[in-house]
Protein backbone atom coordinates (compact mmCIF):
# COMPACT_ATOMS: atom_id res chain seq x y z
CA UNK A 1 0.00 0.00 0.00
CA UNK A 2 1.63 3.44 -1.12
CA UNK A 3 1.06 6.32 1.28
CA UNK A 4 0.76 9.76 -0.38
CA UNK A 5 3.67 11.68 0.36
CA UNK A 6 5.28 9.51 2.54
CA UNK A 7 7.25 7.74 -0.46
CA UNK A 8 5.44 3.88 -0.35
CA UNK A 9 4.47 1.61 1.83
CA UNK A 10 7.38 1.46 5.12
CA UNK A 11 9.15 -1.41 6.21
CA UNK A 12 8.08 -4.34 7.46
CA UNK A 13 8.80 -5.07 11.45
CA UNK A 14 11.22 -7.51 12.10
CA UNK A 15 8.96 -11.17 12.50
CA UNK A 16 6.30 -9.93 10.30
CA UNK A 17 4.12 -12.67 8.88
CA UNK A 18 1.55 -11.78 5.87
CA UNK A 19 -1.73 -12.36 7.81
CA UNK A 20 -2.97 -14.22 4.17
CA UNK A 21 -6.20 -12.68 3.85
CA UNK A 22 -7.50 -10.55 1.89
CA UNK A 23 -7.53 -6.63 1.62
CA UNK A 24 -10.64 -4.93 2.93
CA UNK A 25 -11.72 -2.32 0.81
CA UNK A 26 -13.94 0.30 1.83
CA UNK A 27 -17.43 0.01 2.93
CA UNK A 28 -16.47 -3.96 2.61
CA UNK A 29 -18.42 -6.22 5.70
CA UNK A 30 -15.69 -8.65 5.56
CA UNK A 31 -13.53 -8.91 8.99
CA UNK A 32 -9.84 -7.77 9.44
CA UNK A 33 -7.50 -10.02 11.42
CA UNK A 34 -3.52 -8.97 12.03
CA UNK A 35 -1.03 -9.15 14.36
CA UNK A 36 0.14 -5.35 14.07
CA UNK A 37 -1.47 -2.33 13.29
CA UNK A 38 0.59 0.71 12.58
CA UNK A 39 -1.31 4.30 11.95
CA UNK A 40 0.73 7.42 11.18
CA UNK A 41 0.51 9.99 8.41
CA UNK A 42 2.67 13.31 7.50
CA UNK A 43 1.78 16.38 9.45
CA UNK A 44 -1.67 18.23 8.33
CA UNK A 45 -3.44 15.11 7.09
CA UNK A 46 -6.13 13.12 9.51
CA UNK A 47 -4.90 10.21 10.58
CA UNK A 48 -6.17 7.64 13.01
CA UNK A 49 -8.84 4.78 14.05
CA UNK A 50 -12.44 6.17 13.66
CA UNK A 51 -15.49 3.74 14.59
CA UNK A 52 -19.63 5.42 13.99
CA UNK A 53 -22.72 4.54 15.45
CA UNK A 54 -23.89 0.90 14.03
CA UNK A 55 -26.64 1.87 11.35
CA UNK A 56 -25.12 5.38 10.69
CA UNK A 57 -23.05 5.80 7.19
CA UNK A 58 -19.87 7.95 8.31
CA UNK A 59 -19.71 11.39 6.68
CA UNK A 60 -20.06 14.98 7.71
CA UNK A 61 -22.37 15.50 11.02
CA UNK A 62 -21.70 12.26 12.22
CA UNK A 63 -19.21 12.11 14.57
CA UNK A 64 -17.69 9.06 15.26
CA UNK A 65 -18.39 7.33 18.74
CA UNK A 66 -14.89 6.29 19.37
CA UNK A 67 -11.37 8.00 17.73
CA UNK A 68 -8.55 7.42 18.33
CA UNK A 69 -6.50 10.10 16.63
CA UNK A 70 -3.88 12.60 16.63
CA UNK A 71 -6.27 15.08 14.82
CA UNK A 72 -9.01 17.77 15.38
CA UNK A 73 -11.26 15.97 12.94
CA UNK A 74 -12.28 12.97 11.70
CA UNK A 75 -12.08 12.07 7.69
CA UNK A 76 -15.25 13.97 6.95
CA UNK A 77 -14.36 17.42 8.82
CA UNK A 78 -16.36 16.04 11.92
CA UNK A 79 -14.73 17.72 14.91
CA UNK A 80 -12.87 15.46 17.58
CA UNK A 81 -10.47 15.54 20.56
CA UNK A 82 -6.90 14.93 18.95
CA UNK A 83 -7.01 12.07 21.69
CA UNK A 84 -9.06 8.37 22.44
CA UNK A 85 -12.88 9.94 22.51
CA UNK A 86 -15.60 8.07 23.52
CA UNK A 87 -18.83 9.87 22.26
CA UNK A 88 -22.49 9.35 23.04
CA UNK A 89 -24.41 7.34 26.46
CA UNK A 90 -21.77 4.22 26.15
CA UNK A 91 -19.34 2.96 28.37
CA UNK A 92 -15.90 2.29 28.47
CA UNK A 93 -15.02 -0.55 30.84
CA UNK A 94 -11.30 -1.30 32.62
CA UNK A 95 -10.90 -4.91 33.90
CA UNK A 96 -12.07 -8.60 32.03
CA UNK A 97 -15.38 -9.35 31.10
CA UNK A 98 -17.25 -10.19 32.70
CA UNK A 99 -16.57 -8.82 36.04
CA UNK A 100 -14.90 -5.10 34.73
CA UNK A 101 -13.63 -3.36 37.92
CA UNK A 102 -13.71 0.05 36.31
CA UNK A 103 -16.51 1.88 34.12
CA UNK A 104 -16.48 5.13 32.37
CA UNK A 105 -19.63 6.52 31.39
CA UNK A 106 -21.17 9.98 30.29
CA UNK A 107 -24.55 11.27 29.19
CA UNK A 108 -26.64 14.39 29.87
CA UNK A 109 -23.61 16.74 30.78
CA UNK A 110 -23.11 14.37 33.35
CA UNK A 111 -19.25 11.77 33.73
CA UNK A 112 -19.31 9.23 35.86
CA UNK A 113 -16.53 6.58 36.93
CA UNK A 114 -18.19 3.36 39.01
CA UNK A 115 -16.03 1.24 40.73
CA UNK A 116 -17.44 -2.12 40.11
CA UNK A 117 -17.69 -4.76 43.34
CA UNK A 118 -19.19 -7.06 41.18
CA UNK A 119 -21.15 -8.57 43.80
CA UNK A 120 -25.08 -8.07 44.22
CA UNK A 121 -24.48 -7.81 47.86
CA UNK A 122 -22.92 -4.46 47.48
CA UNK A 123 -23.43 -1.05 45.72
CA UNK A 124 -20.42 0.53 43.98
CA UNK A 125 -18.44 3.58 44.55
CA UNK A 126 -18.74 6.15 42.15
CA UNK A 127 -17.02 9.29 41.36
CA UNK A 128 -19.39 11.77 39.47
CA UNK A 129 -18.94 15.10 37.77
CA UNK A 130 -21.65 17.20 36.79
CA UNK A 131 -23.95 20.41 36.83
CA UNK A 132 -26.80 20.59 39.83
CA UNK A 133 -29.80 22.30 39.02
CA UNK A 134 -28.35 24.24 36.44
CA UNK A 135 -26.98 26.76 39.33
CA UNK A 136 -23.55 25.27 40.46
CA UNK A 137 -21.38 22.38 39.44
CA UNK A 138 -20.17 19.61 41.56
CA UNK A 139 -17.71 16.66 41.94
CA UNK A 140 -18.88 13.99 44.58
CA UNK A 141 -16.60 11.11 45.98
CA UNK A 142 -19.26 8.31 47.13
CA UNK A 143 -18.50 4.97 49.22
CA UNK A 144 -19.81 1.84 48.58
CA UNK A 145 -22.99 0.60 50.09
CA UNK A 146 -24.87 -2.66 50.61
CA UNK A 147 -27.60 -3.40 49.30
CA UNK A 148 -29.88 -4.92 51.82
CA UNK A 149 -32.30 -2.84 53.13
CA UNK A 150 -31.97 -1.40 56.33
CA UNK A 151 -27.74 -0.87 55.25
CA UNK A 152 -28.10 0.79 52.46
CA UNK A 153 -26.51 3.65 54.13
CA UNK A 154 -23.66 5.56 52.34
CA UNK A 155 -21.43 8.65 52.62
CA UNK A 156 -20.26 10.74 50.21
CA UNK A 157 -17.85 13.96 49.97
CA UNK A 158 -19.03 16.54 47.56
CA UNK A 159 -17.03 19.32 46.05
CA UNK A 160 -19.30 22.44 45.04
CA UNK A 161 -18.69 25.09 42.72
CA UNK A 162 -20.18 28.79 43.95
CA UNK A 163 -24.09 28.84 42.36
CA UNK A 164 -22.49 32.79 41.26
CA UNK A 165 -24.99 34.22 43.05
CA UNK A 166 -24.98 33.92 47.10
CA UNK A 167 -22.80 30.57 48.09
CA UNK A 168 -19.04 30.12 48.03
CA UNK A 169 -17.42 27.04 46.96
CA UNK A 170 -17.71 24.61 49.63
CA UNK A 171 -16.89 21.00 50.69
CA UNK A 172 -20.11 18.71 51.88
CA UNK A 173 -19.88 15.91 54.16
CA UNK A 174 -22.90 13.87 53.47
CA UNK A 175 -24.37 10.96 55.23
CA UNK A 176 -26.72 9.26 53.06
CA UNK A 177 -29.19 6.96 55.10
CA UNK A 178 -30.77 3.47 54.41
CA UNK A 179 -33.81 5.58 52.95
CA UNK A 180 -31.82 7.63 50.41
CA UNK A 181 -31.80 10.91 52.46
CA UNK A 182 -28.91 12.99 52.33
CA UNK A 183 -28.08 14.81 55.92
CA UNK A 184 -24.92 17.16 55.65
CA UNK A 185 -23.41 16.50 59.37
CA UNK A 186 -20.57 18.98 58.32
CA UNK A 187 -19.20 21.71 55.64
CA UNK A 188 -16.46 23.84 54.77
CA UNK A 189 -16.75 27.35 52.58
CA UNK A 190 -14.80 30.77 52.63
CA UNK A 191 -16.56 31.53 56.58
CA UNK A 192 -14.77 28.40 57.81
CA UNK A 193 -15.63 24.89 58.41
CA UNK A 194 -19.13 23.92 60.27
CA UNK A 195 -20.11 21.20 62.08
CA UNK A 196 -23.92 20.57 62.31
CA UNK A 197 -24.28 17.46 64.55
CA UNK A 198 -21.04 16.51 66.64
CA UNK A 199 -20.90 13.19 68.57
CA UNK A 200 -17.19 13.46 69.38
CA UNK A 201 -14.15 15.80 69.08
CA UNK A 202 -11.46 13.99 70.22
CA UNK A 203 -7.78 15.23 70.34
CA UNK A 204 -4.25 13.73 69.84
CA UNK A 205 -2.38 12.36 72.65
CA UNK A 206 -0.07 15.07 73.06
CA UNK A 207 2.57 12.59 74.48
CA UNK A 208 2.48 11.03 71.77
CA UNK A 209 5.28 12.10 69.10
CA UNK A 210 3.36 10.87 66.08
CA UNK A 211 5.68 8.97 62.50
CA UNK A 212 4.55 7.81 59.87
CA UNK A 213 5.23 3.95 61.67
CA UNK A 214 3.31 5.10 64.54
CA UNK A 215 0.34 7.81 63.81
CA UNK A 216 -0.63 9.82 66.30
CA UNK A 217 -3.50 8.17 68.93
CA UNK A 218 -6.94 9.79 70.29
CA UNK A 219 -6.52 11.31 73.83
CA UNK A 220 -8.28 9.56 76.44
CA UNK A 221 -8.92 10.42 80.43
CA UNK A 222 -6.22 9.92 82.56
CA UNK A 223 -6.19 9.17 85.94
CA UNK A 224 -4.07 11.23 88.33
CA UNK A 225 -4.23 8.41 91.17
CA UNK A 226 -2.33 8.03 93.68
CA UNK A 227 -2.37 11.32 94.91
CA UNK A 228 0.11 12.64 97.06
CA UNK A 229 0.25 14.08 100.72
CA UNK A 230 -2.52 11.53 102.24
CA UNK A 231 -4.95 13.08 99.66
CA UNK A 232 -7.89 10.62 98.48
CA UNK A 233 -8.96 10.06 95.17
CA UNK A 234 -11.02 7.30 95.39
CA UNK A 235 -14.49 8.42 96.79
CA UNK A 236 -17.76 6.35 97.16
CA UNK A 237 -20.08 7.50 94.00
CA UNK A 238 -18.12 9.66 93.45
CA UNK A 239 -15.82 10.49 89.92
CA UNK A 240 -11.62 9.96 90.42
CA UNK A 241 -9.56 13.41 90.12
CA UNK A 242 -8.55 13.06 85.94
CA UNK A 243 -7.32 15.09 83.48
CA UNK A 244 -7.78 15.23 79.39
CA UNK A 245 -6.65 17.49 76.74
CA UNK A 246 -9.15 18.72 74.94
CA UNK A 247 -9.28 19.11 71.00
CA UNK A 248 -9.22 22.83 71.26
CA UNK A 249 -5.57 22.79 72.94
CA UNK A 250 -7.00 23.33 76.43
CA UNK A 251 -6.47 20.94 79.69
CA UNK A 252 -9.80 19.69 81.67
CA UNK A 253 -9.53 18.45 84.73
CA UNK A 254 -12.23 16.78 86.78
CA UNK A 255 -13.27 14.51 89.92
CA UNK A 256 -13.40 14.43 93.28
CA UNK A 257 -10.55 14.84 95.87
CA UNK A 258 -11.08 14.45 99.53
CA UNK A 259 -8.98 16.38 101.74
CA UNK A 260 -6.38 14.77 104.64
CA UNK A 261 -7.76 14.05 107.97
CA UNK A 262 -5.78 16.43 109.77
CA UNK A 263 -6.72 20.49 111.22
CA UNK A 264 -3.51 21.67 109.72
CA UNK A 265 -3.12 24.13 106.55
CA UNK A 266 -3.51 22.50 103.46
CA UNK A 267 -3.14 25.67 101.53
CA UNK A 268 -0.02 24.84 98.39
CA UNK A 269 0.16 21.62 99.56
CA UNK A 270 0.72 18.77 96.55
CA UNK A 271 -1.75 16.75 95.67
CA UNK A 272 -1.25 15.91 91.97
CA UNK A 273 0.88 16.25 89.24
CA UNK A 274 0.30 15.93 85.54
CA UNK A 275 3.33 15.07 83.15
CA UNK A 276 4.95 17.63 80.84
CA UNK A 277 2.60 17.47 78.07
CA UNK A 278 -0.33 18.83 80.03
CA UNK A 279 1.58 21.95 81.64
CA UNK A 280 1.35 25.23 81.20
CA UNK A 281 4.48 26.67 79.96
CA UNK A 282 5.13 30.09 81.59
CA UNK A 283 2.01 31.00 83.75
CA UNK A 284 2.93 29.73 87.13
CA UNK A 285 -0.19 30.58 88.42
CA UNK A 286 -3.38 29.09 86.19
CA UNK A 287 -6.24 28.71 88.82
CA UNK A 288 -9.98 28.06 88.97
CA UNK A 289 -12.67 27.73 91.27
CA UNK A 290 -13.70 25.11 92.94
CA UNK A 291 -16.30 24.64 95.00
CA UNK A 292 -16.26 22.00 98.87
CA UNK A 293 -18.76 19.78 99.99
CA UNK A 294 -18.88 21.53 103.45
CA UNK A 295 -19.27 24.97 103.34
CA UNK A 296 -16.77 26.53 105.64
CA UNK A 297 -16.44 30.37 105.48
CA UNK A 298 -13.33 31.17 103.35
CA UNK A 299 -10.69 33.69 103.71
CA UNK A 300 -11.22 34.01 100.22
CA UNK A 301 -12.30 31.76 97.14
CA UNK A 302 -11.16 28.79 97.40
CA UNK A 303 -9.08 27.36 93.90
CA UNK A 304 -7.36 25.10 92.17
CA UNK A 305 -3.93 26.07 91.08
CA UNK A 306 -1.59 24.61 88.44
CA UNK A 307 2.14 25.85 88.60
CA UNK A 308 4.90 25.33 85.28
CA UNK A 309 6.03 21.83 87.20
CA UNK A 310 2.59 20.45 86.66
CA UNK A 311 1.56 20.59 90.44
CA UNK A 312 -2.24 21.13 91.50
CA UNK A 313 -2.41 22.18 94.86
CA UNK A 314 -5.37 23.98 96.39
CA UNK A 315 -5.74 27.78 97.52
CA UNK A 316 -7.25 30.46 99.69
CA UNK A 317 -8.76 27.71 101.94
CA UNK A 318 -9.77 28.25 105.73
CA UNK A 319 -6.43 26.72 108.11
CA UNK A 320 -8.89 25.01 110.22
CA UNK A 321 -12.18 22.73 109.99
CA UNK A 322 -10.88 21.56 106.20
CA UNK A 323 -10.21 17.78 107.54
CA UNK A 324 -11.59 15.31 105.39
CA UNK A 325 -13.54 17.95 103.33
CA UNK A 326 -14.41 17.06 99.42
CA UNK A 327 -13.39 18.67 96.73
CA UNK A 328 -14.73 18.56 92.94
CA UNK A 329 -11.65 19.97 91.50
CA UNK A 330 -13.32 20.25 88.09
CA UNK A 331 -11.51 23.21 85.77
CA UNK A 332 -9.95 24.04 82.32
CA UNK A 333 -6.82 25.77 81.84
CA UNK A 334 -4.68 26.93 78.64
CA UNK A 335 -1.93 25.76 77.28
CA UNK A 336 0.73 27.54 76.13
CA UNK A 337 1.70 26.08 72.56
CA UNK A 338 -2.16 26.09 71.32
CA UNK A 339 -1.62 30.21 70.43
CA UNK A 340 -2.22 31.93 73.70
CA UNK A 341 -1.27 35.31 73.81
CA UNK A 342 1.70 35.18 75.73
CA UNK A 343 2.46 38.68 76.82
Amino acid sequence: MTLPGMGGTPPRPPGYVPPGLPDVSAGSVNIFRGRLVIVFGPAGTVSGIFVYQSGTTPGPGNTPIVAITNSTTDPYGNTVQPTIQITGTGTLNVGSSPNPQVQLAAGGGVGVVNFLLNNAAFVDGQLVNGIVGGTFAAQSVQGPGRSAAGFRDRCRIQLNSSDGIASFANIQYVYNSDGGVDQVFMFEDAAGVGIRVCQQITAADPSVVATSAAPAIAETWHDMRPLSNAFIGSILNQYPPQFRKLADGNVQVAGYVQLPNNAGNLNGIIFANVPAAYRPGSNNGHKWTVEFSNNVAPVGTPNVQVDTGGNLTFRNMPVAGMANNISNIGGIYPLDNTGLILS
